[in-house]
């Protein structure tokens, strides 16, 4: 489970890195979707690329599975952590929630700090 996960969230990111970010809504899984319009999403994704710059690499620190995400429908989920080197900062610590919907990994959640 967790390497099918990983290798999604991971083409999930890559479309976030080159900037395609209604492709990256439309790949968002339906929680996603609920909290944030494609324009919404493209909006916020654009100030924190502005803020962080181009992410350079980006490796997993950390991965769990759950049942249970604070705020979100009871589901199967992997909260993947990476630590994502950028040009603006030093370095950056990428959270991704994603669901399973079906058969396949959907993100629906991605925070940057």
């Amino acid at each position: 489970m967790l390497p099918v996960a990983q290798k999604q969230v991971e083409q999930w990111l890559s479309l976030v890195d080159a900037q395609n970010y209604e492709a990256s809504w439309e790949r968002a899984g339906t929680f996603f979707k609920q909290q944030v319009t494609v324009s919404q999403w493209q909006s916020v994704a654009q100030k924190v690329r502005k803020s962080f710059g181009a992410v350079q690499s980006r490796s997993v620190q950390s991965a769990t599975v759950t049942t249970d995400v604070p705020g979100a429908p009871d589901g199967n989920y992997v909260i993947l952590v990476f630590h994502a080197m950028v040009t603006h900062k030093q370095k950056a610590v990428e959270t991704v929630t994603a669901i399973e919907e079906m058969g396949a990994w959907h993100v629906v959640g991605h925070f940057v700090r």
